[in-house]
Parts: structure tokens; sequence; C-alpha cells
């Protein structure tokens, strides 16, 4: 079974292996964070942890301030300006596939007058940095990246 969690430990030290069994120090304390356990992997995280006493804190991930829409993808590019124009001034996240992709979205975006900015890997920390900012203190910017960004975000407008 697989598993992916974070653990609170000090910066100086490496991160634990989960899976190793010696005994941990007792005057450290553990703090395992994950998104996505079910009951069984729950359970088999404190059994390797040796964390049976440990509180557990379950919350949903259900966010009624974020609406999922499928749709048929036709004209992709066109899909989106029209979904867009409605929405005018509001902070957004458009997801994409590849960087290239991430790109050329993100300056048809701003070719139609949206406040868009590129995230993906491909680009320099600075860059990256200089979008994450702009979308957490600014209004309206629409983030056009890969699906790795969004996690941890916490921007209440977001659409």
């Amino acid at each position: 079974m697989n598993f992916e969690i974070s653990t609170s430990i000090s910066p100086s030290e490496s991160p634990p292996n989960h899976k190793d069994k010696s005994p941990r120090p007792r005057h450290r304390p553990t703090k395992p964070l994950t998104a996505t356990a079910d009951p069984r992997t729950r359970e088999e995280i404190r059994e390797r942890l040796r964390l049976q006493q440990g509180r557990v804190f379950l919350a949903s991930f259900d966010r009624p301030n974020i609406r999922y829409l499928l749709r048929d993808k036709d004209e992709a590019r066109s899909q989106l300006l029209t979904f867009l124009a409605d929405r005018r001034g509001e902070a957004g996240i458009v997801y994409a596939r590849s960087r290239s992709r991430v790109d050329r979205f993100a300056a048809d975006l701003r070719a139609a007058g949206f406040d868009a900015v590129a995230y993906h890997a491909g680009l320099s920390a600075e860059a990256r940095s200089s979008a994450l900012n702009r979308f957490r203190r600014e209004s309206g910017v629409i983030v056009v990246a890969t699906i790795a960004f969004g996690m941890g975000i916490d921007k209440p407008d977001v659409r």
C-alpha cells in the first residue's frame, strides 16, 4: 500500500523513512498529514509511525465556494474566453496539461485583455514566485498552470 504524508520535523533533520520500524524518540512531536487516506491507510500510518495513541483529525474536502464544471471540449480557446467573459476581474486558475499549453493559454488570455500569468516547473524560481505572489495579493489575476499548482492555496475569491 502506498501513501503520502508530510511530517513536522526540525529543518536540520532529514525526513523520516516512514517504513522504518526503528523506535522513534518519545520527546519529538510528530504530526503526519495526508489529504487522501482512507480508513485502512490512516490505520497503517498510525501503526508504522507508532502513533496508536495519537489523535486523528478528519475534515471534509468539500469546498462550497469551488465548482467543477465539466464540458465537452470543442474549441478550447474560444470556450475558455467565453467562460471567462462573464467573470472578468475575478481571480481564477486555468489548468492545462502541458507547459506549452500553459504558455499559449496565458498569452491568449493576456491578448484578450485578462490579467493572466503562467505557472509551471519550466519557469525560473523567480518567475514562479512572482506569479504566485501576484495571484495571492492582487485581485482578478488568472493563473494558467499545470496541475501541480493550487495545492495549499488559500484564497477565498478563486473561480
